[in-house]
C-alpha cells in the first residue's frame, strides 16, 4: 500500500515534531499550528500546510500568507491520528519560479470527543455514502418508470383510449 503522508522522516508516536513546527490546543476537532520562519536569503512569498489523518491518505493543502505564524485546524475526525508538514514557498533566484523548503513537520492525534459513541470512519461518510445515496436515485427512477409504463398499459394501451383524435381539415393563411 503506498502513502501519501506529508511525514519528511517517518517517525512513531502521538505528538512528534520536526524543526519549526509544533502543533497544540488540539481538541477532538481541531487543533492549533505554530512555525518559526525559516532562515533564508529568500523572502518567503506563502506558506503551505499540507496534512492527512491515519484513516485515509487524503492529502490536505491549506495555503497561508507569508506574515502569518499559525494556523487553526478545523473540522478534524475526533480520536485520529494526523501527520502535517508546513512548507515555505519563494521564488527560486535562478529561474524565477516558485520554489518550496520544509519548515518542519509533526505528527499529533485528536482526542476522542464522544469515548462512549463510536464514530463513523471517514471512508463511511465520503464514497460509501455517496454510493448509497445515488442508488437511492437509481431505484427511484427505475420504480417511476415501471410505474409509468405499467399506468400507459392499464389506462391507453387498447381502444381509442389512447390514440390521438384524426384531424381531417387542416386550414392554413
Amino acid at each position: 500500500s503506498t502513502s501519501t503522508r506529508p511525514l519528511v522522516n517517518g517517525t512513531e508516536g502521538r505528538r512528534e515534531r520536526q524543526g519549526a513546527v509544533s502543533v497544540g490546543d488540539v481538541t477532538g476537532t481541531g487543533a492549533l499550528v505554530r512555525w518559526t520562519a525559516p532562515a533564508s536569503r529568500h523572502a518567503v512569498w506563502m506558506y503551505q500546510i499540507q496534512y492527512n489523518s491515519s484513516v485515509d491518505d487524503t492529502l490536505v493543502y491549506r495555503i497561508i500568507p507569508s506574515s502569518s505564524r499559525a494556523f487553526a485546524l478545523r473540522n478534524l475526525i475526533s480520536g485520529v491520528e494526523y501527520d502535517l508538514c508546513v512548507l515555505a514557498i519563494h521564488g527560486d533566484a535562478a529561474t524565477q519560479l516558485a520554489a518550496t523548503a520544509v519548515v518542519g513537520c509533526a505528527r499529533f492525534g485528536t482526542s476522542e470527543e464522544y469515548p462512549h459513541c463510536h464514530p463513523l470512519h471517514a471512508r463511511l461518510l465520503g464514497g460509501t455514502l455517496t454510493v448509497a445515496a445515488g442508488g437511492v436515485v437509481v431505484v427511484a427512477l427505475l420504480l417511476f418508470t415501471v410505474g409509468a409504463m405499467v399506468k400507459y398499459r392499464l389506462c391507453g394501451g387498447s381502444g381509442n383510449a389512447g390514440r390521438l383524435p384524426k384531424v381531417t381539415d387542416v386550414h392554413s393563411q
